[in-house]
């Protein structure tokens, strides 16, 4: 199942939190599931370091996605807030 990092929001205590999640998509469609967890950042070496923060920056310049809208990835589950 094809994947890329994305923007989640939710409300977590009654304040806005945005972070990072690995969003999942179907047949080209919108995101229909995310990690339940935040993206750890951490790669093999430097360049593959640099590669991430990349697809993760890129991440910013798309629309963000609303926890509450997301199915949990398979075999997780999702707390919307």
């Amino acid at each position: 199942m094809p994947w890329s990092y994305r923007v989640v929001h939710e409300v977590v205590d009654g304040e806005d939190c945005f972070g990072i999640h690995e969003a999942y998509f179907e047949d080209g469609a919108d995101a229909h599931s995310v990690s339940e967890n935040l993206v750890r950042v951490s790669a093999e070496n430097l360049r593959s370091l640099r590669c991430v923060l990349v697809d993760m920056f890129t991440a910013t310049l798309k629309p963000v996605l609303e926890m509450a809208e997301m199915k949990p990835k398979e075999g997780e589950e999702v707390d919307g807030g």
